[in-house]
């Protein structure tokens, strides 16, 4: 698929049904998200105020999952949706996949809580859905979302992890 103008690598991280794919190019600077099909690779930019970003998964409406950082955010990234050029925070703390009814599965990590809880969460049109955690347990994540807003993920309880299906109501 080759890099973006100016960077050595790149790598590419989904598909969607109509063949367009979603991808990271830059080396050891900002790195930059890109779409490519047909018409070759472009790059997303990256939202007002941050100054590198991934894209993680892309639906088959061409929406693009993207996790952008600031200078000073370290390890920490925002999840974004792009949609035709325009940008739209996602409410999550970490955005896994999305479907093409416009919902993101991911995780909600409440930093302002004692040992910070994270849960498996769906974010769609600035409404965020926790999934909840295992009795007994303090940690869920979700991983991916299918059309009738299935979500799969883990969960932890006191006596390991496992894998969850998550069925809340459909679209």
């Amino acid at each position: 698929l080759g890099t973006l103008p100016g960077d050595l690598t790149s790598s590419a991280v989904d598909i969607n049904e109509l063949g367009q794919v979603v991808g990271t190019s830059g080396d050891c600077g900002p790195q930059r998200p890109f779409i490519w099909d047909q018409a070759g690779m472009r790059s997303l930019g990256t939202p007002t105020g941050f100054v590198t970003a991934f894209a993680t998964a892309i639906n088959d409406l061409g929406h693009v999952l993207v996790s952008a950082r600031t200078a000073d955010s370290g390890a920490r990234s925002q999840p974004f949706l792009w949609v035709a050029g325009e940008w739209t925070e996602v409410g999550l703390t970490q955005a896994e996949d999305l479907n093409n009814h416009g919902q993101v599965a991911g995780t909600l990590v409440r930093w302002g809580e004692p040992g910070a809880p994270q849960s498996a969460a769906i974010w769609q049109n600035g409404t965020v859905t926790d999934l909840g955690k295992l009795v007994g347990g303090e940690l869920s994540w979700a991983t991916a979302i299918n059309e009738q807003g299935h979500v799969v993920g883990w969960a932890e309880d006191d006596t390991g992890a496992y894998a969850v299906l998550w069925l809340p109501t459909p679209p």
